[in-house]
């Protein structure tokens, strides 16, 4: 799963007796969020596996280091292309999240992909998940209809 330091927080301040009450009533009816976070976590799993493996990282702001000559030299050899983590496509189908009533992680069932995601004293990182502005706008937009409709439902 992503690192703590990716983590998204939403602040919201409120202040009078009667924005106070509807809140405590928001905050009964939203008290199991599970179904937003589901729908969070397969947004963010999309773009892993959609905008961020094909910009090379650049779709999180975290472009791709070049690969060494030898590596480079090693695909060429194999037949393998210049297309950056795909050599069978199992990684960008093996993003999956899970999802409670307030948080969401992502990350990758393969077993390399925190040696991509972090790096190793051998290799430097190839993030894949993390967050753009345009993630961003994309969960904050999920959890507002979520809340909106819960306040409508007041």
């Amino acid at each position: 799963m992503a690192s703590s330091d990716d983590a998204l927080t939403i602040n919201i301040k409120v202040s009078g007796a009667s924005a106070l009450d509807k809140l405590n009533r928001i905050i009964s009816s939203t008290s199991d969020m599970k179904t937003v976070m589901d729908d969070v976590g397969k947004l963010t799993a999309q773009y892993a596996a959609g905008p961020v493996l094909a910009s090379k990282g650049e779709a999180i702001g975290k472009t791709w280091a070049p690969w060494s000559d030898a590596y480079q030299t090693w695909r060429g050899k194999k037949g393998f292309g210049n297309q950056y983590l795909i050599l069978t496509g199992k990684m960008s189908k093996s993003f999956a999240w899970n999802a409670t009533d307030r948080e969401v992680e992502v990350g990758n069932n393969t077993d390399y992909w925190p040696y991509l995601q972090f790096g190793t004293r051998k290799m430097p990182a190839r993030p894949t998940v993390g967050f753009s502005d345009p993630l961003k706008r994309g969960i904050a937009n999920k959890i507002q209809s979520y809340l909106q409709s819960r306040i409508n439902g007041l």
